[in-house]
């Protein structure tokens, strides 16, 4: 970064797509922002490292918007990408700040037990997006995540 800068709950704000495995460390120096991973990356997989409000200058707190990280470990960069705006069905009103779930239509993972493969926020009006996807098919869930978890509890 171009001038000092501070974490505000990283660890919360930081959204990774598609999820990995394993946990990872935040290292802060002055001007910049370290993340050291535990696991490796699958190959040929293009990630996505979305920051949220994780990341703030150090005078004012302002928060940098929409900062993201996009890189692959294969030959190329994913580009297919969804969005749209969730509603509330029976009310008709924007779902705001929910999460977005997203996994290939084939997977075979429970999503009440399981953290999704691709996942986002709703923004205040219901709005969201996914970038850099690889081609698929995918069923998509969209929930307040209540209990903080990112896994769909039916209760």
């Amino acid at each position: 970064f171009n001038e000092w800068v501070k974490v505000n709950n990283l660890q919360k704000e930081l959204i990774i797509t598609p999820s990995i495995s394993g946990s990872y460390k935040i290292v802060e120096s002055k001007k910049s922002i370290a993340i050291e991973f535990e696991k490796p990356f699958n190959p040929n997989t293009t990630y996505t490292l979305n920051f949220g409000k994780g990341i703030g200058d150090i005078t004012e707190n302002n928060t940098v918007k929409d900062l993201s990280l996009v890189f692959s470990t294969g030959d190329k960069l994913d580009s297919l990408q969804i969005s749209g705006n969730a509603i509330y069905p029976l009310e008709n009103i924007p779902a705001s700040e929910c999460t977005v779930w997203l996994a290939p239509s084939d997977d075979t993972l429970k999503v009440d037990k399981h953290k999704p493969y691709y996942t986002t926020q709703t923004d205040k009006n219901g709005g969201f997006r996914l970038q850099n996807l690889r081609a698929g098919k995918y069923a998509i869930y969209i929930f307040k995540d209540k209990n903080g978890n990112n896994i769909l509890n039916p209760e």
